[in-house]
This record gives structure tokens, C-alpha cells and sequence, in this order.
């Protein structure tokens, strides 16, 4: 049940052909629109555990997507750079991917991921030189470490409608290359999984975690780059 139904006694249920809509209900009208869902919405907050849904035991088969373009907004924000400046990579999917379904239109099959980067710092204390600066606040600068992200991502993923493939990365002048970390992974935060024609990235939720648990992972040490599964990580 949605958490912001709370206590609510009635209750009115309004269902359409993509999303459906709970309201508060006054002799059996609806009043207020207390919460919606698409599917996509009642996925993602079961996997999170704000809801909960009876008799479904693998969320994650509806949760595979075929990745084709892995892209950063350095200037403007994501909307914008998309739809209301129009997209280059945007268009041409839509020219030249066909649909999966034959009764459906592509523009309905083609989901926009939008994922925010965000920094989770370890230090290791070897000497007492590193005990001197286990207080200070590491930190790296955004736009780099979105930058080395994308490359990460576009290395181990190769994905179709990325041009330019970053075959010397970690090697690079706007990214996390020289920026004195040992060693550094990246992994996707929520649980879905994307598959390209030679890799497939499989995310899982761990929230504030600092372990990714059951996650793929992108490990970055010293020039070398890799992806590391959970089945195939050593112990």
C-alpha cells in the first residue's frame, strides 16, 4: 500500500490504459488525488520497499532494457538538452531503431534514464602520515567525475550510438585520471540491468550503502578497467 494513502477509510481508484490514480472519496466521489502510478513508478518504488506488491516474487524481469546511448549535460540540464534544444543521438533512434512489438510505436518503448552521480569516499591509514589527514574532507569536482562516469560507462558498455568510444580510458583530461585516487568503481544504484550487444550492466539498490551488494561494478585501478560480477568477485 502507498505510503500516502495512511490511514484513509475510502477511498476512490480511477484506471487508465498506462497509469492509474487513488483518490480520497466524499459519497463515493473522488476529491483529492492523494497518489498515482504508471508502471514504471509502482516498480521502482517496490524496489525501494515504499510499497509493497502482493504476489510478485521477480520485479527485475520487467527491469532489462536494451542500452543504446550513454550522454552528459555539461551546460545545460538534461530536459533541455534533450527535447527543448533538440538531441542529435535522440533523433537518429528514433529514424533508425524499429519497435519490438509489432503493435506498438517506438516512441512508447524508448525510456530516458536520468542518474545523478554521487560520491562515497574510502581511506585507507597505512602510516602515521595518513592518520594526519584521515579528517579532511576528500573531494572531487562534479563535473569530473560525471565526465569519468560517462567514459566508464561508454568503455564497458560500447554502446551503439556512442561515436566516440574512450579506448584509452582512464586515461583523459577531463576526468578522475591523475586525480591521486588508488583505486575507484562505479556501479548503478537502482535495480535495473542494461544490455548492449557485447556487455550487460546489472544494477542493484543498496541506498546509502557504501557495499553494492549483488551490483556489477565498473573498478577503476591504476590504467586498468574492468567490470566485476558478484559471481565472479573474489572473496
Amino acid at each position: 500500500m502507498s505510503k500516502a494513502i495512511g490511514d484513509q477509510d475510502k477511498l476512490f481508484f480511477e484506471a487508465g490504459k498506462k497509469h492509474f490514480r487513488i483518490w480520497t472519496a466524499v459519497n463515493g466521489k473522488p476529491t483529492d488525488a492523494i497518489d498515482w502510478f504508471t508502471v514504471e513508478k509502482l516498480l521502482f518504488e517496490h524496489w525501494r520497499g515504499e510499497i509493497q506488491i502482493h504476489g510478485l516474487t521477480s520485479h527485475r524481469e520487467f527491469l532489462k532494457f536494451q542500452l543504446l546511448y550513454v550522454g552528459i549535460s555539461k551546460q545545460d540540464d538534461s530536459f533541455s538538452r534533450l527535447f527543448q534544444n533538440g538531441h542529435e543521438k535522440r533523433t537518429k533512434i528514433l529514424s533508425n531503431e524499429t519497435q519490438k512489438r509489432a503493435a506498438a510505436r517506438l516512441t512508447d518503448e524508448l525510456f530516458i534514464f536520468f542518474f545523478d552521480v554521487q560520491q562515497t569516499h574510502v581511506r585507507t591509514i597505512e602510516d602515521a602520515d595518513d592518520v594526519d589527514r584521515v579528517f579532511e574532507e576528500p573531494y572531487v569536482d562534479k563535473a569530473r567525475l560525471v565526465a569519468d562516469a560517462e567514459k566508464a560507462f561508454v568503455k564497458i558498455l560500447d554502446t551503439s550510438y556512442n561515436t566516440i568510444k574512450y579506448k584509452q580510458y582512464p586515461k583523459g583530461v577531463d576526468g578522475l585520471h591523475g586525480a591521486g585516487l588508488d583505486a575507484y568503481v562505479y556501479w548503478i544504484d537502482e535495480d535495473v540491468e542494461f544490455t548492449t550487444s557485447s556487455e550487460t550492466v546489472r544494477g542493484a539498490h543498496v541506498g546509502d550503502g557504501m557495499n553494492p551488494m549483488s551490483a556489477d561494478v565498473i573498478l577503476i585501478s591504476g590504467d586498468k578497467v574492468s567490470l566485476v560480477k558478484p559471481d565472479t568477485a573474489e572473496d
